[in-house]
């Protein structure tokens, strides 16, 4: 038997998206890319910049628990340093910079929380230890450690880790100079700064690095500055109640180059020559303290 087809049984299927169309359809995915493609690279900031001021926190408690065991004193930014000043030898008990310190002596469990998820070089992998680098830095004869001057938080050395307000005037001793503050000496009632997002570039290579103390004065490459590495520009802070929060900086790219601290009053992080600065141990200005000691 013969099967005879209609010829309007088949139909043609093969008509596909004009060139238009497809351009259009691109168009709009584009479109939606450039509208999203911000509000997620800020919600990953956002998220990264929380994270930071977690780790600020849990530095903070370790600060805390140092104090109540050496009645009130911060830790003495660098050791070594410290006995090199005041005449003692080198090894005059612990070799050790404060973060080093309150990781060796238990007040920081973990010492990836000195690596901010923000951080340009290198993150958190540089403190995730093997046993024998574990071993290493716990050894007190160790001497200099490189790795815990690496850290991604600058300690207030000037105000806080020595007896800053006392090394710019005359009279004093090198040990009454180099003396850490105790946290009824911190008298500002704008807060002190403890700890700041901190960075420092490598001179052979220019490789952002971390660095464990910060400058008071001047902060940008080439010097142990604050790092406005958040949004805004903005860096975190850890101040001397404990809590940590966000502070701007808003002259980051100002006309005086490398510093990114405010040369205006009650604008976000200005530098210490301005009065009411977060610095200082009472809020004066670098050059009040000189004046008036």
């Amino acid at each position: 038997m013969k099967t005879v087809h209609s010829g309007n049984s088949r139909r043609d299927f093969t008509h596909g998206f004009t060139l238009v169309e497809l351009l259009v359809v691109i168009g709009i995915i584009a479109l939606l890319i450039s509208i999203l493609l911000p509000a997620l690279n800020k919600a990953r900031e956002s998220a990264k910049s929380v994270a930071c001021l977690s780790n600020l926190r849990q530095i903070g408690m370790g600060f805390a628990m140092y104090q109540n065991d050496y009645k009130g004193s911060y830790p003495i930014y660098d050791q070594y340093y410290y006995n090199v000043f005041i005449g003692t030898p080198n090894y005059g008990g612990l070799m050790a910079c404060w973060s080093r310190l309150l990781w060796m002596k238990g007040y920081v469990g973990n010492a990836q929380v000195y690596a901010c998820p923000s951080f340009p070089g290198k993150g958190k992998e540089e403190f995730d230890f093997s046993p024998d680098q574990r071993a290493f830095h716990m050894d007190e004869r160790a001497g200099f450690d490189g790795v815990f001057q690496r850290v991604h938080y600058g300690y207030n050395m000037n105000n806080v880790g020595t007896n800053g307000q006392n090394t710019r005037v005359g009279g004093y001793t090198n040990q009454q100079r180099y003396t850490p503050a105790r946290s009824w000496d911190l008298k500002n009632k704008n807060g002190t700064i403890i700890l700041v997002d901190s960075i420092w570039y490598r001179y052979a290579d220019q490789e952002p690095m971390g660095c464990w103390l910060v400058d008071d004065q001047y902060g940008g490459p080439g010097t142990y500055g604050a790092d406005a590495r958040h949004s805004g520009p903005s860096c975190n802070v850890l101040w001397n109640d404990g809590h940590a929060t966000n502070l701007a900086c808003p002259d980051r790219n100002n006309p005086y180059g490398v510093t990114i601290y405010s040369v205006t009053p009650g604008t976000g992080l200005t530098n210490v020559f301005n009065s009411n600065n977060h610095w200082t141990r009472d809020g004066r200005s670098l050059l009040d303290i000189v004046a008036n000691p």
